[in-house]
């Protein structure tokens, strides 16, 4: 039997939704460590669970996500439409800012940086900064597009 959906206004909907989609997000992340090889070559994360235990903690997620997704269901919480471009982009730039706190003449900030290594450093930064720039050059053309799906089409 389905059970009857909670009375709520639409800010508390509202606040249920986004707290409901963090959520599921930060899930189905844990299931993907859980299950997936990282490409990471910054970042080793160490596994410490047996098999036995990593398919234990992904029933957990699973039974946690269905719990969350009934509750959502029952709060009458719509899907939130997420623009991939505009995420990318927003990722992207948050990169672009990172990398630019690594130029030499930011990291004297922590002290002195030796010439030869401001000389190596500012180049390889620059080729980062320059293809994040491409990329978000790129989404941008993309998701301008006549075929992309941001515009409707005049109707014929």
């Amino acid at each position: 039997m389905k059970k009857p959906q909670i009375p709520l206004s639409e800010n508390h909907r509202r606040i249920v939704g986004s707290s409901l989609r963090y959520a599921e997000d930060q899930i189905l992340f844990c299931r993907r460590l859980l299950t997936e090889t990282s490409e990471n070559r910054m970042t080793r994360f160490a596994d410490e669970y047996s098999d036995d235990q990593i398919r234990a903690l992904v029933e957990l997620c699973d039974e946690l996500h269905e719990k969350l997704v009934s509750f959502a269901d029952r709060a009458g919480v719509s899907p939130a439409e997420r623009s991939v471009s505009r995420h990318v982009s927003g990722i992207m730039s948050s990169i672009w800012e990172t990398l630019e706190d690594l130029r030499p003449r930011k990291l004297r900030a922590y002290g002195d940086v030796p010439a030869d290594a401001a000389r190596e450093l500012e180049p390889i930064v620059e080729d980062a900064v320059q293809i994040i720039e491409r990329v978000l050059d790129f989404s941008r053309r993309c998701a301008s597009s006549p075929d992309s799906g941001a515009e409707p089409r005049p109707s014929e």
